[in-house]
């Protein structure tokens, strides 16, 4: 911790100001900071009492995964990407990749018996494990649509929390 006393202090008109600073704490989540300013003494009346400031939340967020690669490919009719990116911890619980696009399904509307395209915007989402280190995470995502545009967002995820999302898109191929 760092104190510095005798610092200008406008409202005061001299220097009775203080700064502090103390190290945050470095693992991901909430976590409550409290200050108490005591005084000391100098033999001056009136002395002052302590002050307690209010509880101050500190939150700290995974670190988003970085240098996201996504390669379309294919294994005979079947349209496949791969994902690609840099793991940024090393105390991650995991990663969630989710990816949308916008297509259509065939559906049969059994009331009149007729079968008719839905179109709309559709979404998966993947929960993937963690790994050891910092260094390059691989997921293939497979039987996608072809000529189909797909979005990817890529997410660390520690001590219960999502970092910040990684995101791309690339078209599935012929």
């Amino acid at each position: 911790m760092r104190v510095l006393a005798n610092l200008p202090h406008t409202a005061q008109g001299g220097n009775y100001g203080f700064g502090i600073s103390f190290p945050a704490p470095t693992t991901v989540g909430s976590h409550q900071i409290r200050v108490v300013l005591e005084n000391v003494p100098d033999g001056s009346a009136p002395v002052a009492e302590p002050a307690t400031f209010h509880p101050e939340w500190y939150t700290l967020d995974p670190a988003t995964p970085t240098d996201l690669v996504l390669t379309p490919w294919k294994v005979g009719d079947e349209h496949r990407i791969t994902v690609e990116f840099t793991d940024p911890s090393h105390s991650e619980e995991g990663f969630r990749l989710s990816y949308d696009w916008t297509g259509r399904k065939w559906k049969w509307d059994c009331e009149r018996g007729v079968g008719y395209w839905e179109s709309g915007t559709f979404k998966e989402v993947v929960d993937l494990p963690a790994q050891p280190g910092t260094d390059r995470y691989r997921h293939t995502v497979t039987n996608l649509d072809h000529t189909t545009f797909y979005k990817f967002y890529v997410m660390t995820k520690e001590n219960a929390r999502f970092s910040d999302k990684l995101v791309g898109g690339v078209n599935s191929g012929e």
